[in-house]
């Protein structure tokens, strides 16, 4: 066996164990990151609510609140689109299968890799034994981090665990911070006041086509969808856009560098833009 598998799978394992990096597609039915543009996609609740901001980063435990995120697909494969699956068992090691309505679906599946560089957004079918199933496409090789966001009896949940694809995988670096983002053909300017953790901080976002303004359309009950991701931890956070504008409330839990990835609808697809963030104190 030649020196070099082994030695990726290890670099491989190391960033997992170490928590070196992440990912940056999006998937609705399909959506990548801003390095292309797809679809992505999120439930039915009120525009402009923050999802886990009062109460800090969701995400960052398997089993939380009385259910637990159990993976039936145990690893990935790098550069495919193959069948994935998970269940949501209770506190009796029982498959959930009662869900509420969120932003037009019962589960958003977001998955990336630990350095930030790949993200996807999918939303999974449930089957009658309980198990969620959906076709993943998955990037380079690398470590990567899975987040079940779902609804029960009016409570959020994100549960979160990870996996590898195994391969040879050097992690990139977090893109410094910058007020524009491309994607599609289209430009997106993010403005905002002082950015301080435990303050809410109004962010807002214009989508330009050439040097002209343009209006996003709904998309799965809101304007649009941030969701940001401290580097590190991956510690999750979920809002949506305020009524007819890409307007978001944001409660960064400590200081550090988040990746916001910003979805929204026009010329009828879902597009993601990419931000990095920093939160100086």
């Amino acid at each position: 066996m030649s020196v070099a598998r082994p030695l990726a799978f290890l670099l491989v394992l190391a960033a997992v164990f170490g928590g070196a990096a992440s990912l940056g597609w999006a998937v609705g039915p399909l959506e990548r990151g801003a390095a292309a543009d797809d679809e992505a996609g999120h439930g039915e609740e009120e525009e402009g609510e923050a999802m886990a901001a009062m109460d800090g980063p969701a995400g960052l435990a398997v089993a939380e609140g009385g259910y637990r995120l159990d993976l039936v697909t145990r690893s990935l494969v790098a550069g495919s689109t193959q069948p994935f699956a998970f269940r949501i068992l209770d506190e009796d090691g029982v498959p959930v299968r009662g869900y509420d309505l969120e932003h037009e679906r019962k589960m958003h599946l977001i998955v990336v890799r630990r350095d930030l560089a790949e993200f996807v957004h999918v939303h999974p079918e449930l089957g009658a034994d309980g198990t969620w199933g959906v076709d993943l496409p998955v990037g380079d090789p690398g470590a990567y981090r899975v987040f079940a966001d779902f609804t029960i009896d009016g409570e959020k949940h994100v549960l979160g665990a990870d996996l590898v694809a195994p391969g040879i995988f050097e992690p990139a670096a977090l893109p410094v911070p910058a007020v524009v983002a491309r994607v599609g053909g289209y430009e997106v300017r993010i403005s905002h006041g002082e950015v301080e953790s435990g303050v809410e901080v109004p962010f807002e976002f214009t989508v330009y086509r050439g040097a002209k303004a343009v209006a996003v359309d709904p998309y799965l009950g809101a304007r649009g969808h941030l969701v940001v991701l401290r580097e590190g931890d991956l510690g999750y956070l979920h809002t949506h856009a305020e009524e007819d504008v890409l307007r978001f409330e944001t409660t960064f839990p400590s200081a550090g560098r988040y990746r916001a990835f910003l979805q929204f609808s026009a010329g009828g697809r879902v597009r993601t833009a990419e931000f990095t963030l920093e939160v100086p104190r």
